[in-house]
């Protein structure tokens, strides 16, 4: 697996007529110190894509529209 990815979805691998369920680590490295701006960014995207698994797990009155 690369790094500097956002693996923050899990994967569905079906083994042995069974689904199961990997999770793996979003790991971020440079070799010159992060900026902050470049560390905003990345958090900031792991966080949208954190919250956007999460709202669907929502119940569906709760979600807009």
């Amino acid at each position: 697996m690369e790094i500097n990815q956002n693996y923050c979805r899990n994967r569905l691998v079906e083994l042995d007529g069974n689904m199961q369920m990997l999770q793996a680590a979003s790991l971020y490295f440079q070799s010159d110190p992060w900026s902050a701006d470049k560390m905003w960014q990345v958090l900031w995207n792991v966080a949208e894509t954190s919250l956007e698994i999460l709202s669907g797990s929502l119940p569906e009155e709760w979600k807009d529209g």
